[in-house]
């Protein structure tokens, strides 16, 4: 079933709609779920919040592209729920990909008070535009999905020390194209 179809049963108020966004995208949400919590049970309790969430946010929101917009939805509720269960914990593989990327985008200074949030994550998605396919996802994989470099490598069948090459490259490459665009870092 297309993306639309599943919307307009959303918007007729089917119950369908969960069952054929499950069908279409339930793997997907639950492998980043369970990438952030690092628990299947929280993972599923995850996705199936997210489900509720679409349920009530559609309509009068449109999602287009739905699928991004259901794993925005189980990004963040993973997160809290990271969050909440690890406020004293440490989880190697969600806090590594984090440190990981703000040792190399911030100094000890943090950012530019000037730029808010929206400006910074322009200015990103502008580089990562400008990226090959296969860095694009390399980067995504690690920093979107929180997957493994031992995951990427099997995925994209490229040597794990070459995928932490390229990454190391990527989030170099992104420090000088923030600083030549203004972004304090």
């Amino acid at each position: 079933m297309h993306d639309g179809e599943i919307t307009d049963l959303f918007f007729q108020r089917s119950e369908s709609a969960i069952d054929e966004l499950s069908k279409k995208y339930g793997k997907l949400c639950s492998s980043i779920a369970r990438n952030i919590t690092g628990n299947e049970q929280d993972a599923q309790e995850c996705v199936n919040d997210a489900y509720l969430a679409a349920w009530n946010t559609i309509p009068p929101a449109r999602p287009d592209p739905l699928a991004a917009y259901v794993c925005r939805l189980v990004r963040n509720l993973s997160i809290n729920r990271y969050k909440f269960n690890h406020s004293k914990k440490r989880n190697t593989d969600y806090d590594l990909c984090l440190c990981e990327l703000e040792n190399t985008l911030f100094d000890s200074g943090g950012l530019d008070e000037s730029m808010d949030d929206s400006g910074i994550a322009a200015r990103i998605n502008e580089y990562l535009c400008d990226l090959c396919e296969g860095d694009r996802v390399i980067f995504l994989r690690r920093y979107w999905y929180f997957d493994s470099y031992k995951k990427i490598s099997q995925m994209t069948n490229i040597k794990e020390g070459t995928i932490r090459t390229r990454i190391s490259r990527i989030k170099s490459g992104l420090r000088d194209y923030l600083s030549e665009k203004g972004v304090i870092i």
